[in-house]
């Protein structure tokens, strides 16, 4: 398999330490702030329009749905109203290529292997509310529920979710 594009000096491994980031070290740290945003969003009904398919890879299909707070270095304006606090945490992360979104995987359900093809750039999570669900990327996995490190993965290597709890689990997700 052959990525789309690549970033020099980018260091080919599938998991990197969380911690060499200072702004995704702030960001694990108030986590707490950012899950009660979404826990307000919830509580209001906003969530219900706000939520999108992500039609890559058919994604919807597998109950991966975002609300998408910034793309291709621009924040949504609209995404203000839902999480003003979110986003003003976000301006000190290097936003990237790509997406920064609160992610929701639904219960029972998972995306399936597959590769994002792009090697100029990492993603990151950061997750705020539920248990069960797991990441695997090159043949490692690694639980996502409340209160768990951040991980940091290379999606040019192949990965996959799994959410095994009957709850959805929510995930901020940063490119960059």
């Amino acid at each position: 398999m052959r990525a789309l594009a690549h970033f020099p000096g980018l260091e080919a491994s599938p998991w990197h330490d969380w911690r060499q980031f200072r702004w995704l070290a702030d960001l694990q740290d108030q986590r707490r702030t950012i899950a009660g945003e979404l826990r307000e969003c919830i509580g209001a009904g906003a969530w219900g329009s706000a939520w999108e398919g992500n039609d890559c890879y058919r994604f919807d299909e597998h109950g991966w749905s975002q609300i998408p707070l910034a793309s291709y270095g621009r924040l949504h304006p609209e995404a203000h109203a839902l999480f003003p606090r979110t986003l003003e945490l976000l301006r000190g992360a290097p936003i990237g290529p790509r997406e920064v979104s609160i992610v929701r995987q639904a219960g029972r359900r998972g995306l399936p292997r597959h590769s994002d093809q792009r090697n100029y750039m990492l993603t990151a999570h950061v997750v705020l509310q539920g248990t069960g669900c797991v990441l695997h990327c090159d043949g490692e996995a690694r639980l996502w529920h409340e209160g768990a490190e951040p991980t940091v993965i290379d999606t040019t290597f192949w990965h996959a979710t799994a959410n095994e709890s009957a709850e959805p689990v929510y995930v901020l997700l940063v490119d960059f």
